[in-house]
């Protein structure tokens, strides 16, 4: 797959991948961050893809593995931010 192909393939697949990123990922910023880094795993990982079921499977189950992987890696627990109670938790968004 070359550029261009890939290019159309994330334009094709960018509603899904906005989504999933952003069922991982409340905060803009970052979540515009973790987009890159899922286009850049997909790129790494569609050589793998046998073609035995439709790619936008494919491309979601990348998707979701990666930001999984960012939630994993990325979420360490900060002072005081661990002990909010549901009836405190807005006021700190």
């Amino acid at each position: 797959m070359d550029e261009a192909e890939f290019s159309a393939l994330l334009e094709a697949h960018a509603g899904i991948l906005g989504r999933i990123a952003a069922s991982y990922e409340a905060q803009t910023a970052v979540r515009e961050d973790l987009l890159p880094e899922v286009a850049l795993v997909l790129w790494r990982a569609l050589p793998q893809w046998r073609g035995e079921g439709p790619r936008c499977s494919f491309v979601a189950h990348v998707a979701h593995s990666r930001c999984a992987s960012h939630i994993l890696t990325g979420c360490r627990p900060c002072s005081g931010t661990w002990n909010r109670t549901p009836e405190t938790y807005d006021e700190h968004l």
